[in-house]
């Protein structure tokens, strides 16, 4: 599946409803982005970015100008499957194509996801991720759910258990991504943790401005910068490198030029102490592309690095492809950063709590 659209499907105001009213309309798609069919062949296809060069490019590695495999690396075997991948401060490496599954490869935790189902798309819809540090006798086990429109994500939802020792902690979870055509308008975040007498959410939006649409993402490509930077990690170790390689459908035709961060952070004990605070941050991105259509540096810090498929003859050391981006932000204002703890610690301080 070639991640690449016409310009003209980009039609502002034609679907800004909420993901859930966007499945429940006739907007929604049918066919590949509905069944859970999808084999090791579609996950290869989801891969593959053409270029305007009409070449087929893999997305090698996202890092900085000096370390270009510094946050995400991805390997894949000459038929173009997916063999391992970095991210997550994580090595994963993938155990089975058919059915697709991962997992690290760390002796302090033993992090494994299986039961993914994908569709013809070759989109996750569905994993399990299992979570264990047997020092801390510490486990985590989520199922995680991803709905799709027009070969958009719109909704990831999920629930799972923390346990430690004999004390456990419930946790579900909901992102919902609103599309106008082929932007992404908006993105919301809640996650809320349960045990006996405690309570926490978080309660997390981003809402996007193309004012100039300046930044034409030809190639459909996600890039890291424009997430919070702690709401991915909030969702079940959520396999974030995937999202950079297409497992998880397409990005917005057009990449965001302003942010806008709105959000409320709420912890409770019995009752008798509670914590709640409001929060709001905004900014702006920048981006360059190659010559190719591909996304070359977002906001000054993320670099990205490709190989031609089928070609195992370039040179990966290119030092042209990691030339900083001139009018680049500085790193402190490149990053959306929300200065708040995630529900992960939360969850850990609470455990941790009890145990006392």
């Amino acid at each position: 599946m070639k991640r690449k659209t016409e310009i003209e499907r980009v039609v502002p105001g034609i679907c800004s409803l909420a993901v859930f009213a966007l499945a429940m309309t006739a907007f929604t798609a049918c066919g590949d982005d509905d069944d859970d069919d999808g084999s090791a062949e579609d996950l290869v296809k989801a891969s593959y970015i053409e270029g305007t060069d009409g070449t087929i490019y893999h997305l090698l590695g996202i890092g900085s100008s000096s370390r270009p495999y510094a946050y995400f690396s991805y390997d894949y075997d000459d038929e173009g499957n997916l063999e391992g991948f970095y991210g997550n401060d994580d090595d994963w490496e993938v155990t089975s194509y058919s059915p697709f599954a991962f997992s690290n490869d760390d002796d302090y935790e033993q992090i494994a996801f299986s039961g993914i189902s994908i569709n013809g798309s070759g989109y996750i819809t569905k994993l399990t991720c299992t979570y264990a540090c047997e020092e801390d006798d510490y486990e985590e086990k989520c199922t995680l759910s991803c709905s799709y429109s027009g070969g958009h994500l719109t909704k990831i939802s999920g629930s799972g258990t923390a346990k430690e020792d004999d004390y456990k902690i419930s946790e579900t979870v909901t992102v919902t991504l609103s599309w106008s055509g082929d932007l992404l308008t908006k993105l919301r975040y809640y996650g809320k943790v349960t045990s006996s007498g405690y309570t926490a959410y978080i309660d997390e939006t981003m809402t996007y401005d193309y004012d100039e649409k300046a930044y034409y993402n030809e190639t459909l490509q996600y890039t890291p910068n424009i997430f919070s930077s702690t709401m991915l990690s909030d969702i079940y170790d959520f396999p974030e490198a995937l999202l950079y390689i297409g497992y998880f459908g397409k990005g917005p035709a057009y990449l965001p030029e302003t942010y806008t961060i709105e959000g409320v952070e709420y912890e409770s004990y019995d009752e008798d102490d509670e914590y709640y605070d409001e929060y709001e941050y905004d900014g702006s991105y920048s981006y360059t592309f190659n010559s190719n259509g591909t996304v070359k540096v977002a906001n000054g810090r993320y670099y990205f690095k490709y190989e031609e498929f089928e070609n195992d003859d370039d040179d990966d050391d290119d030092d042209d492809e990691y030339a900083p981006a001139r009018g680049a932000l500085s790193e402190e204002e490149a990053v959306a950063t929300v200065t708040r703890r995630s529900l992960h610690t939360m969850i850990r301080e609470h455990l941790q709590t009890l145990k006392k």
